[in-house]
């Protein structure tokens, strides 16, 4: 007789010994559960997983081989390392009655299973079994009935007592030690369990009862569990933070509770399912469930149907054949699935058919997406994921060394990448790419990075506390950075090498609820029991406030001079309405599909889209104004076209451009192994790019620059005996620049705001707003709007009405439609297109002349590509969005251009009569040109704040372009910003920010949050509070805006906003250089970290990881304005402008450099 023996039963929470696993786990072929990509079929990139192993088995949200919903929710999260949280898998082939009901998992019930098989006569051992369930819902069954061996399927075996096992490479590489000791006869452990993961988190289980302890993370920061007599779970805890739960009558939760006695509640039917869960705020939602027997007398599965938010919004609904999803809907969505052997398909509401095969083990082998495109994804014998193979044949492999490290990554073009590691851990010391650069680390015995030495030998260096916080950072020149934390772990304070000090403060929970920067400027918040923000009021008083319906979807915001914007949402929960301040509408459509149909927008425009099967936008139109959008086999853009122009690419295998045609004018690339840009070919140009160990640019044609061991550039090296030459102070302020004759020196308050430049001083108020430039003055209203010359507002729309110079008109779009001159007599008229972008700007004067008359032309991407002057035309060729040629009206050349790396840094350029090299300041505006032999041939002077140009002077003509702030100036008086015009007469913009609330203002008009001196909006989209949001949120939700998904819902604009409270602010009153430095490291930990600790880690994704540490970098530089949350907030764009979102990011975006990258990787480690 054949006895399944339990002696040891791990679970991190079991309400019940009854409510434990209660099925045969050791007969179970489907050993591994998966996560939970968000991912369809075709979708699978370098980015977006395919990572192997477990990880790549979903047909989200269905469960590949057996075809079953999966599904996760977060109820609880407190803020503190480590953090502490509630989360619930569910599965429906889940028979089993976890602590949350019938079907449901919580992060708490992981564990180890140990089984003994005895003989027939039941005296001695024939086979043991070890059931192992990760944290991340993985499972794995371990055989014991021999030495310690791995088969080619991932099984374990073993004998006797053991001490280590280390699961088979490709898995997880999770190891138990020492796991079990066993003879014939049921017995306790000799030692408690402990479970070590790849990070050397540590899971301890008693050695007792089999529950788990305490989890302690590589630097010894702990999370504890304690039990009643009965085994019920009743806290986990840290040093700060801890949860509370109280159960039913049946061992169920029905109350979990944090220490300041905020409470969810949850509910369940007589047959254990999980039907409600109430929020403290008293939102409920709640469940339905069918019941479910594969045959007779079998046991009963409860087979979810339908989750209902708080407000009654359907978030999902199922429809089963059998054990099988049939349909499952997402808001307006239905996905009808169908499966045949190792087949499966999902068809949406539109007829889109996505297709998947897999393998025996479960993994998906090949996705299809539905215009046909197939992604093929590569194994080895051991199932381990080992590359992929595009749509058009490119492919990308990972060889893999015993351990399942990556140990070497070629790409498309064959260029490979290598990685050494730490003994037999994940950790990296030595990073080659490529082209040879190399990079190397060193740990302490934490596994904390304390050293890394970039290509050329510079090192940085970083110190811990016993915790395993970073309190100290040293730059490559000695320069430190202290940082200090609370209780939670989280840093209270921020000490640079100056000593300047910012500071912010948490409530018990761990939320931000105060930050100042040196000079006192900061923000506080208020918060409700679903941790939305309620308020934040900065330091000079003036506050935003936000409400929200049940579910916690954003309702209202009110700013400080009391307009309110509202939102409402259909009965899908997508946004449906938004209406303004001067009671105006936007209206949203949808398809059936969820993607937006079209936007009524407020000023009377319609805004609508076409898509192909793939959900990629063919065309957008803007009454009756159009751009069309034709894509490859890799789903990347290769030409649109306007009513204008057309621009064409054409790729690597690798993705990069490297042809692009303007209307049938080329432009070509070139690039290294890195990806870095190393030539423009244009007509007869080629500039040249070489670049250092780091990736920056060392010489650009006769061009050469100098940097600094942290690479900052310190000079640049015209070959007329010119330069440009930059010092710094120690946390990377610019203090002196000399540069054709020219030195200006710098010096900061301890926000790092400019206050002196040579005998210019300046002063700022507690919002970080200029108030005086040397003898100007300005006052403002709450909004930020100048109120000098008696200028008079609409208070509604923050648009000049009038002063004592200027009456402005506007049209329904809110741009400037006339402005008349007082003084001068002259009125000016401006006509703009369906997408706001002006393309007539006419001066008359008081008898009706014309004095001048200007036109443009933009192309698909929205740049300008042609200017005509009264009747002289010119067109511009671009590189990305730097002008690299200017052309007359028959196309032929006037100009070329060369720019440094980035936009807006123009070096030299070159016309019929010579080569000529700019000269700039710290802003980047332009003071001078000097000719070949080094002399000034052109000036310009500015005022002291808002850019106007008092003074030019020129004694050849250069043809040059830019001015201030290196943009374009233009005779009609406006600066080109790209997405929009800024006039420095008036000191702000002449139409609203196109991207509404997301660009971090709730005054859509005003010029860089009244800070010219210190920042810079080459975009025309003033992105402060949304790059200082990717701090806080990480990329996620700026990659979802960034990359155009439609119909943006509750939870992304709840999200945002939290988000933006925490992140936003922390750059606060740094500088460039300073704030950059923290972003960056902050966001690569964050996404370095989850890479590493990710069970389908194949070597730090670089490109991941700079992108984040560039955007949490820019987020710490720019997200100074946190006293303006309302402008934290994500308002869907009126008019999408996909024709920038859709289109491959620059290499420079997603590259960064090499060292930036493997810092970031490194860092994240912690």
């Amino acid at each position: 007789m054949r006895i399944i023996g339990l002696l040891i039963y791990l679970l991190l929470v079991i309400g019940n010994f009854s409510y434990g696993y209660n099925y045969s786990w050791s007969t179970h072929e489907d050993i591994a559960s998966p996560v939970f990509p968000n991912e369809d079929p075709g979708e699978c990139d370098e980015k977006d997983g395919c990572k192997g192993g477990s990880c790549n088995r979903t047909f989200s949200p269905v469960y590949m081989k057996t075809g079953h919903l999966i599904i996760k929710r977060v109820d609880i999260t407190l803020q503190g390392k480590p953090s502490l949280y509630v989360e619930r898998d569910y599965s429906s082939q889940e028979p089993r009655a976890g602590m949350f009901g019938k079907g449901w998992i919580s992060n708490f019930e992981i564990g180890a299973v140990f089984y003994v098989d005895y003989d027939e006569d039941n005296t001695s051992i024939r086979q043991n079994k070890i059931l192992l369930r990760l944290p991340n819902g993985l499972r794995y069954i371990a055989k014991t009935d021999g030495n310690i061996t791995v088969d080619d399927n991932g099984t374990v075996t073993t004998t006797g007592d053991v001490t280590k096992v280390i699961l088979p490479p490709g898995l997880e590489g999770y190891k138990i030690e020492p796991l079990v000791y066993t003879d014939n006869k049921y017995n306790k452990l000799k030692n408690d369990i402990v479970l070590i993961t790849p990070t050397n988190t540590k899971y301890i289980f008693s050695k007792d009862c089999g529950k788990i302890l305490k989890i302690v993370d590589k630097n010894g920061n702990e999370i504890s569990y304690e039990y009643d007599d009965n085994g019920y779970l009743l806290k986990v805890y840290t040093l700060s933070q801890e949860l509370n739960f109280e159960y039913d009558d049946n061992g169920f939760v029905k109350r979990v509770f944090d220490k300041t006695g905020r409470s969810w509640s949850y509910e369940y039917d007589d047959k254990g399912n999980l039907v409600a869960v109430t929020n403290p705020l008293g939102g409920t939602t709640e469940y339905t469930y069918q019941d479910y027997s594969p045959y007779a007398d079998s046991e009963v599965y409860s087979q979810l149907t339908s989750e209902t938010d708080p407000e009654g919004i359907p978030v999902i609904k199922v429809t089963y054949n059998g054990s099988k999803v049939r349909t499952y809907s997402e808001g307006e969505n239905v996905y009808t699935y169908s499966f045949n052997g190792n087949t499966a398909q999902k068809t949406d509401s539109v007829g889109s058919v996505y297709k998947a095969e897999w393998n025996d083990a479960g993994l998906i082998t090949k996705k299809t997406d539905p215009l046909g495109r197939v992604t093929q994804i590569l194994y080895d014998d051991n199932y381990r994921f080992i590359g992929y193979i595009k749509p058009d044949g490119s492919k990308v492999t990972y060889t893999k060394d015993s351990l399942g490290r990556v140990i070497e990554k070629t790409d498309e073009l064959g260029n490979v990448t290598k990685y050494e590691y730490l003994g037999e851990t994940n950790y990296p010391v030595k990073i080659t790419s490529a082209e040879g650069r190399v990079v190397s680390i060193e740990y302490d015995s934490h596994y904390n990075p304390i050293k890394i030495t970039d290509p050329k030998g510079n090192v940085k260096t970083f110190k811990y506390d016993e915790r395993g916080n970073v309190v100290e950072i040293t730059d490559s020149l000695g320069n430190k950075t202290q940082i200090a934390y609370n209780e939670f772990n989280l840093p209270v304070s921020i000490t640079d090498a100056l000593g300047n000090t910012q500071t912010i403060e948490y409530d018990d929970l761990g939320r931000v609820i105060k930050t100042t920067d040196g000079e006192g400027r900061g923000v506080a918040y208020q918060y409700d029991d679903m941790d939305n923000i309620l308020t934040s009021t900065n330091t000079f008083g003036n506050r935003v406030t936000y409400s929200y319906d049940k579910a916690s979807r954003l309702l209202s915001i009110t700013d400080p001079i009391s307009n309110t914007t509202t939102y409402t949402y259909d009965n899908y929960g997508r946004v449906a309405t938004i209406t303004r301040p001067d009671s105006t509408i936007t209206t949203y459509y949808y398809n059936k599909d969820n993607t937006i149909n079209r936007i009524e927008r407020y000023d009377g425009k319609t805004v609508s889209y076409t898509y192909d099967k793939a959900k990629e936008i063919t065309k957008e139109d803007i009454n009756g104004q159009s751009v069309t959008f034709t894509y490859d086999l890799n789903g990347r853009v290769t030409k649109l076209q306007n009513n204008i122009s057309t621009v064409e690419f054409t790729y690597d295998k690798a993705s990069r451009i490297i042809k692009e045609l303007q209307n049938g004018i080329e432009v070509s690339k070139t690039y290294d192994k890195d990806s870095y840009l190393t030539s423009i070919t244009f007509n007869n140009h080629t500039t040249l790019i070489k670049r250092d160990s780091l990736g920056l640019p060392s010489q650009i044609d006769d061009i050469s620059f100098a940097y600094d061991p942290n690479g900052i550039l310190k000079e640049t090296i015209y070959p007329n005996n010119t330069k440009e030459q930059y010092s710094y102070n120690s946390i990377y302020n610019l203090i002196n620049l000399k540069t054709a004759d020219i030195n200006l020196n710098y010096t900061y308050d301890k926000s790092s705001f400019i206050i002196s430049k040579n005998d210019i001083a300046y002063s700022y108020d507690l919002e970080g707003k200029l108030i005086k430039a040397s003898n100007d003055t300005f006052d403002y209203d709450k909004a930020g709007n100048i109120l000098n010359d008696n200028a008079k507002y609409d208070t509604k729309t923050n648009r000049l009405l009038s002063n004592d110079k200027y009456d402005i008109t506007y049209d329904s779009s809110g741009n400037i439609k006339t402005k008349q001159d007082k003084i001068n007599k002259t009125t000016s008229y401006y006509t703009f297109d369906t997408r706001n972008r002006l393309i007539k700007y006419e001066k008359q004067d008081e008898n009706n002349n014309t004095i001048t008359l200007i036109t443009y032309e933009y192309d698909p991407l929205g740049r300008r590509i042609s200017k005509t002057t009264n009747g002289q035309k010119e067109y511009y060729v671009y590189n990305e969005n730097d002008i690299i040629a200017v052309l007359d009206s028959n196309k032929n050349e006037k100009a070329y251009i060369t720019h440094y790396d980035g936009i807006d840094t123009p070096l030299s350029i070159t016309t019929s009569e010579g080569t000529y090299y700019y000269h700039r300041d710290h802003q980047g505006s332009i003071l001078a040109l000097t000719d070949q032999d080094g002399n000034v041939v052109e000036t310009f002077t500015y005022d002291n704040h808002y850019g106007r140009i008092i003074k030019h002077t020129k004694t050849k003509e250069t043809n040059n372009p830019y001015t201030y702030t290196g943009r374009e100036y233009d005779k009609e008086e406006l600066y080109y910003y790209r997405a929009r015009y800024y006039d420095p007469t008036i000191q702000r913009f002449i139409s609203e920010d196109p991207i509404g609330f997301t660009s971090g203002d709730f005054n859509f008009y005003r010029y860089v949050g009244d800070n010219p001196v210190n920042f810079t909006d080459p975009s025309g989209e003033w992105i402060a509070n949304l790059i200082g949001a990717i701090i806080g949120l990480g990329y996620e939700v700026y990659n979802q805006y960034k990359q155009g998904i439609l119909g943006f819902n509750e939870r992304s604009i709840k999200r945002l906003l939290v988000a933006t409270a925490t992140g936003a602010l922390g750059g606060y009153g740094s500088t460039f250089i300073k704030a950059f430095f923290f972003g960056s490291v902050a966001n690569m930990i964050n996404n370095g970290y989850q890479q590493l600790d990710n069970p389908c880690f194949n070597g730090f994704d670089f490109n991941q990881l700079w992108r984040s540490g560039v955007l949490g970098g820019i987020g710490g530089s720019i997200g100074y304005s946190g006293g303006r949350i309302g402008g934290m907030l994500y308002r869907p764009v009126d008019i999408m402008k996909y024709e920038f979102k859709k289109v491959p990011p620059s290499h420079y975006e997603k590259e960064g450099t090499a060292i930036g990258s493997v810092i970031g990787g490194v860092v994240a480690n912690q």
